[in-house]
């Protein structure tokens, strides 16, 4: 067996990330404070911050609301990333 390191993505990549998934579920990343989610998201892997945004939506939808910059930023409060809770 091999193994193979993949480092956590670099702050343009988690915008990437972050603008990729809010597409995926039909909304406009543009209307979203991406920046301020990549500074929040130091330490999130992509499937952490692919997590956020399905919390988030979930969140807004018991709400009866659309998603906003506070679905997100509480989902990202919420979520303890691996990075810390392995911490070496």
């Amino acid at each position: 067996d091999e193994i193979f390191f993949v480092d956590l993505p670099a702050p343009s990549e988690r915008k990437t990330i972050f603008d990729i998934h809010i597409k995926k579920r039909r909304r406009d990343p543009a209307k979203f404070d991406v920046d301020g989610l990549t500074e929040a998201t130091d330490g999130f892997s992509g499937s952490e911050i692919e997590q956020v945004v399905i919390s988030a939506l979930y969140d807004a939808f018991d709400e009866g609301v659309e998603l906003n910059d506070q679905h997100l930023l509480r989902a990202v409060g919420d979520t303890v990333p691996l990075s810390r809770t392995m911490h070496e």
